[in-house]
């Protein structure tokens, strides 16, 4: 059933005139929302599932026809993935085929390798010889190199499974990745990319993944295979078969094709440990965007977007603070002139963020874009002066800046989780992580088809229950004002 016909379905036993005056909606707009003639606000179905204490699973269904309807099903489709990497950030390990690889990975067997090379048949045999020849990598602390299609679940379980045995091993991983054009869905195809290798990654800071682009037809980039210093297996592309050598000279031709079509291939994630790096890609998206484009600047995170109302002031306190640390000092002023007032006259800027995120902001005065080591933030009046100023804009609809809070009973954001961007190929998603003492991971999918899918899901949130309603964000604002 289409929204349409949910609405009349729910609403079957009211009049217009009833419903009007239950709602405070206009008779005649309810009436061509019925009749299919006018599309309905979110804020108009927010309003009639709360005015009729619509049950959580009818709500549901009205939510997901409104979306389905106002973005298209493929679209839909993508919002469903990208919301869930983003909440769980964690790969489907549950899966059948997942399962079953890493149980037939971690049965052992012995056969003989000859001093040439051996064919191997049947995906069983396959696996195992794979897992003696990472087996072999890992005792002698070897690197590894592997080439995948970009949709064979058995391999990427291999790496995943090697990754548990050892997280420090070195590996570089190419895999397939198709052209959008080429694609039957583009939107879920990077989506589920990037929810197999982020998590490969995140176990293990030596693990470099690239891709190389190819036909989605062709579904090639051979040979697929691994690569250690004593072993080298190439694959069919389905990985039921395949040839296995120790001879060196083989060996070392295939790490020479490796390391050729390394060369031609880009990384997937780009790997940021300092402070001064990650305001560095802040920095490049700002001086990337050409002024005359006007474009809208979408951030999403924990705390509100507040870097805007920086000025020299904050930036001085700090550098009292960092004084002895003069890379640390040097960044910061580069920053500031590139995040400078007349960029923000110019451009639009939405921003996404938490209620608990609000509040760290409140007690912190931390700004979200600014790393912590760099010791830059507002005081207590300060803060106060923001947020009034923000609430001031939000009720006014007043400036180039909007604000929306994330209903976390609908999406629930990790507090690592960072995206600025525009909807161009200068996007960022940074992960952070502090899984180690001392040790900061910060990820920027680097692949452009990628990060569109994730814009396109951060610009579509105003249309959905996922974030609060203006009203809500107002209340909540003031609250919290009040206690400042």
């Amino acid at each position: 059933m289409n929204l349409t016909e949910l609405l009349n379905e729910l609403l079957v036993d009211y009049s217009d005139v009833k419903i009007s005056k239950i709602t405070g909606i206009e008779r005649t707009r309810i009436n061509r929302i019925r009749n299919g003639k006018f599309k309905i606000e979110i804020e108009e179905l927010q309003n009639i599932i709360s005015s009729f204490s619509v049950d959580k699973e009818k709500a549901k269904k009205l939510y997901e026809a409104y979306e389905i309807e106002t973005i298209g099903l493929d679209k839909y489709k993508s919002r469903k993935l990208v919301k869930s990497f983003l909440c769980d950030m964690d790969y489907d390990i549950k899966n059948e085929k997942v399962q079953k690889a890493l149980s037939n990975a971690k049965i052992s067997i012995n056969f003989d390798i000859p001093e040439k090379s051996l064919a191997i048949d049947g995906k069983f045999y396959v696996e195992q010889s794979a897992v003696m020849i990472i087996t072999q990598a890992l005792k002698t602390k070897d690197k590894i190199r592997i080439i995948t299609p970009h949709d064979n679940v058995n391999l990427m379980s291999l790496i995943y499974f090697i990754m548990t045995q050892n997280p420090d091993i070195q590996i570089d991983h190419i895999f397939s990745l198709a052209t959008t054009e080429e694609l039957p869905e583009p939107y879920t195809y990077y989506m589920n990319m990037a929810r197999v290798i982020y998590p490969i990654f995140m176990l293990n800071s030596n693990y470099n993944a690239y891709y190389a682009l190819v036909g989605y037809a062709t579904n090639a980039i051979l040979p697929f295979g691994i690569i250690t210093n004593d072993f080298a297996m190439m694959l069919s592309y389905d990985g039921s078969s395949g040839i296995i050598t120790k001879q060196k000279d083989i060996i070392e031709l295939y790490k020479k094709l490796f390391d050729e079509k390394l060369e031609q291939s880009s990384s997937f994630i780009i790997k940021i440990n300092t402070a001064e790096e990650f305001l560095e890609h802040y920095c490049s998206l700002i001086q990337n965007t050409n002024p005359a484009d006007e474009r809208v600047f979408y951030s999403i995170d924990y705390e509100p977007c507040v870097i805007s109302y920086l000025t020299e002031r904050e930036v001085t306190k700090a550098e009292e603070i960092i004084q002895n640390k003069p890379q640390l000092a040097k960044t910061i002023q580069t920053f500031m002139k590139v995040y400078s007032p007349n960029f923000f006259a110019v451009h639009n800027q939405i921003s996404f963020f938490t209620k608990d995120g609000l509040r760290s902001f409140v007690e912190t005065g931390e700004i979200a874009e600014i790393p912590s080591e760099f010791g830059v933030k507002y005081d207590k009046g300060r803060r106060k002066e923001i947020l009034i100023d923000i609430y001031n804009k939000i009720q006014h609809n007043k400036g180039n800046r909007r604000y929306y809070m994330i209903n976390e009973n609908e999406f629930k954001l990790p507090l690592g989780i960072r995206f600025l961007g525009t909807g161009s190929k200068n996007d960022h998603l940074f992960i952070l992580s502090n899984q180690k003492e001392g040790f900061r991971s910060i990820l920027g999918i680097s692949q452009p088809q990628v990060l569109k899918v994730v814009f396109d899901f951060i610009e579509s949130l105003p249309d959905t229950n996922m974030v609060y309603s203006k009203q809500e964000l107002l209340d909540y604002l003031k609250e919290v004002i009040s206690q400042l």
